[in-house]
């Protein structure tokens, strides 16, 4: 129950003496109030928890029920009666019970206090909340402490800069933390508790399990290298196999390592150092994919090369990344236009990178017209596929583009493509007003060209140029790319899947090259001769009329330009079409034959033709096998009528085939388990940001087991926190190798570093290096001490020179002034 607002009365104010004399004038009152009423405790309540006096003669007023009561007439009697009254009981019982309505402010709160003589009161004010009476207080409301529980959350994220996207994650670690109370009250880590526990007890514990799988699984690498923000040779090495617990093809992370020098030799030693430190069989190696270039595939000394020469002479040959394949080809073909388009791409990114006007007047423009606003990216030259990224946004925001750039037209361009700039105006319907507003922007990117640099005057001018004085030859070879790299774009999103698709190499790269050469190449030439054997020359190339986007060019340029651009776009043409006919292995006759373990190929004659050549090439899967069995099983597999063709994945497919036909099922796995894309790049990724330079000091190593954990979550398909979920967290069941490698981590860690410093416990430490911080003070301090003895210096040799001028003649004395 709230109480209403009152002047309450506080002992040794004016307002205490003035109502106790009106009480001894008052005939009525025969009891007049007395302070010390209220350190009486009745039944274990004290008096100066409920009551308060009023400027009421004869009456005081009870703060628990809201009620005057009488105690003019039989004095603290009357005080204690309503204690017992059953009306204030039921108020104590409720005020206990009940839950204050979201944003009500918390009631009058109850001391024992009140009543207190001033020269005590102030003393006791300090341990009011150690002296509160046995009142309950309402429950604050739930709303209430969900929204302090949200500020908080949103607090904690600020302070640590983090993004938002992981709020909702953080409150479900809360939660789930939150059901062992007992735990988490006692839990404490810091940063470098955590990181050794991250190498040697979390980490440790996967990469275990994950050597005990590989050393009873084939398995297939995936390895790269990469320099990372702190000037780290990192090589990274992912490992993919079919996992009985997880019943799939899985990939998981086995190593980063640091390197100094990168060559085939040096990471053949470590990736042999690697085997032997965990004990694996280079019997059960099945392929490597890597990208093409000679450190890793070259045909004489390369890595691939090397392993199978020295190791493994069963490697598959499944040849190198053909998504590196598609991103050359795809540079092939930009290369023939001159880099127009990639020259233009350069200059807009680089003209927006560092300036922040330009890119709000660039968003006040989209607003205007109704474009999406973005700011221009930039390609990667090394992935070249996102120049197609990067060609899409830059069409969309053609429009915007050359509304920001007409103010920088010198002074007679500017009238004469006025009408460019008024079309622009008509096609999005803009009004009056935005107009007004649009060229109070332009005028002041205007102004900016009298503080440019030269080299941002010069950029300007070249995106001028594309933009009004070539603007057909800018849009054509806009659409251009926009139309074919599509193509290549796809395959590399299809095959940068982590689902199984090592069956769907071979038909997917003959659908992108005969798509590719359909766009110039005679369909006769394409329809009697094997696509490898295309001979991709001019004397095949259709008429020009026929080739893919040469009437489009010539509907929107004409004269020279448009021949210009149709021989360019034919020698492109050329230029992709051998180069991806170069790279692609569509003739490769491993990807051939793995191609009939797709189920949507059974039945066909083609199809038990290769499966029966597949022993032969992948025979390290058939050791005690006989060859005839596998080949009894191929063809009841190619005319079995009770398989059904699912959608499913194709690991998944042949695990549910092994009691049926388990050793085509041991080649079908064995040949999945191949990588097929680049996925070892998504680990560089992740490595940019642990990786950086707000992080120079953070070990290879973990890294290294950070990359593990992640790898691991990643296989199981679960976040960490579903992955350690129980149910029942005093009797469900937890990994016992889990829990020992935890607990004992700070030893390892020990032991790791005394290693790596080659001294054993009994040794004596030396003292620590002092620290970068301690180094920066010992330089303040050194530099203060050498100012101090120079500032004494100079005061001797100013008193030294003193001394020398009284002890001269008064007549030197005037000649050394006058100097």
């Amino acid at each position: 129950m709230a109480t209403r607002d009152r002047n309450f009365i506080e002992r040794g104010t004016k307002l205490d003496s003035e109502s106790l004399e009106e009480d001894k004038r008052d005939p009525l009152v025969k009891n007049p109030w007395k302070w010390s009423w209220m350190d009486f405790t009745h039944k274990d309540q004290k008096l100066s928890h409920s009551f308060r006096l009023v400027k009421k003669a004869g009456y005081a007023v009870c703060v628990v029920c809201d009620k005057e009561c009488k105690y003019g007439s039989r004095g603290r009697v009357s005080l204690t009666d309503h204690l017992d009254s059953v009306a204030h009981q039921k108020v104590l019982k409720l005020r206990a019970a009940n839950t204050l309505l979201p944003g009500q402010k918390q009631p009058m709160t109850t001391t024992s206090t009140y009543g207190i003589h001033p020269m005590f009161k102030k003393q006791l004010d300090k341990h009011e909340q150690q002296l509160k009476g046995g009142l309950s207080e309402p429950n604050v409301s739930l709303p209430d402490r969900q929204a302090y529980a949200e500020a908080t959350i949103l607090a904690f994220t600020a302070e640590h800069s983090l993004p938002f996207s992981i709020v909702n994650d953080l409150i479900h670690l809360n939660q789930e933390l939150a059901k062992d109370k007992q735990v988490l009250e006692n839990l404490s880590m810091d940063r470098t508790t955590a990181s050794y526990k991250m190498t040697h007890g979390l980490s440790k514990t996967f990469h275990e399990e994950l050597i005990e799988d590989l050393k009873s699984s084939h398995f297939s690498l995936n390895i790269d290298e990469c320099t990372s923000e702190t000037n780290q040779r990192v090589v990274t090495v992912l490992v993919s196999y079919f996992s009985e617990k997880e019943n799939k093809v899985v990939t998981k992370h086995l190593s980063s390592f640091k390197v100094v020098t990168v060559n085939s030799e040096t990471l053949y030693n470590h990736l042999v150092a690697l085997f032997d430190k965990y004990s694996l069989k280079w019997e059960n190696l099945v392929s490597i994919l890597m990208d093409s270039c000679a450190v890793m595939r070259g045909s004489k000394s390369g890595l691939e090369t090397r392993i199978r020469s020295k190791k493994a002479p069963q490697l598959l040959d499944i040849d190198g990344d053909s998504c590196h394949h598609a991103h050359n080809a795809a540079k092939a073909f930009c290369h023939g236009f001159d880099n127009y388009i990639e020259g233009l791409l350069n200059d807009i990114y680089t003209d927006f990178k560092w300036s922040s006007d330009q890119k709000e007047v660039l968003r006040f423009i989209c607003d205007a017209l109704g474009i999406k606003a973005t700011i221009p990216e930039r390609y990667v030259p090394h992935r070249w596929l996102s120049v197609y990224d990067v060609c899409v946004d830059t069409s969309r925001l053609l429009d915007a583009l050359i509304l920001f750039y007409y103010p920088f037209l010198s002074g007679s361009d500017s009238s004469t493509y006025l009408p460019v700039v008024d079309s622009m105006y008509q096609k999005h319907s803009i009004s009056e007003s935005v107009k007004k507003e649009i060229c109070k922007h332009q005028s002041k990117m205007s102004n900016k060209t009298k503080t440019m640099t030269q080299a941002g005057k010069d950029r300007k001018k070249r995106i001028v140029k594309k933009l009004f004085h070539t603007p057909s030859k800018t849009k054509v070879l806009l659409h251009i790319y926009t139309s074919i790299l599509p193509m290549l774009k796809k395959y590399v999103l299809y095959f940068q899947s982590v689902t199984p698709l090592v069956h769907k190499l071979n038909d997917k790269q003959q659908d992108l090259l005969k798509d590719f050469l359909v766009c110039f190449i005679k369909p006769e030439i394409l329809n009697t001769q094997a696509l490898h054997k295309v001979n991709v020359s001019e004397e095949n190339i259709l008429p020009d009329n026929a080739v893919f986007l040469v009437r489009y060019i010539k509907e929107n340029l004409q004269g020279p330009a448009a021949s210009e651009l149709v021989n360019k776009l034919k020698t492109a043409y050329l230029k992709c079409g051998q180069t991806l006919q170069r790279k692609m292995p569509v003739n490769n006759k491993l990807l051939r034959c793995a191609s009939a373990i797709d189920p949507a190929c059974r039945g066909h004659t083609i199809t038990l033709q290769r499966l029966l050549q597949l022993p032969q090439l992948v025979a390290f899967a058939l050791k005690d096998v006989q060859t005839h069995e596998y080949e009894k099983e191929a063809r009841q597999y190619n005319t079995d009528k009770e398989i059904v063709n699912t959608e499913e994945r194709i690991d998944i497919f042949w695990s549910s085939l092994r009691e049926k036909y388990p050793v085509m099922t041991r080649v079908a796995l064995a040949l999945v388990s191949c990588f097929h894309g680049p996925q070892v790049e998504s680990s560089f990724s992740i490595m940019g940001n642990v990786l950086n330079t707000e992080r120079p000091n953070l070990h290879i190593e973990t890294f290294s087991s950070i990359q593990t954990v992640k790898y691991e979550l990643t296989a199981s398909g679960k976040s960490g926190i579903r992955y350690f979920r129980r149910k029942n967290y005093l009797k469900d069941q937890v990994n016992p190798k889990l829990c020992k490698n935890m607990r004992s981590a700070y030893k390892s860690y020990v032991q790791e570093k005394e290693h790596k410093s080659g001294m054993s416990q009994t040794v004596p430490r030396k003292s620590a290096c002092p620290s970068k911080k301690q180094t920066k003070e010992k330089a303040i301090e050194d530099a203060d001490k050498a100012r101090v003895e120079h500032t004494h210096k100079l005061m001797k040799k100013v008193e030294k020179r003193k001394s020398e001028m009284h002890e001269l003649p008064s007549s030197s004395k005037k000649v050394l002034k006058k100097k």
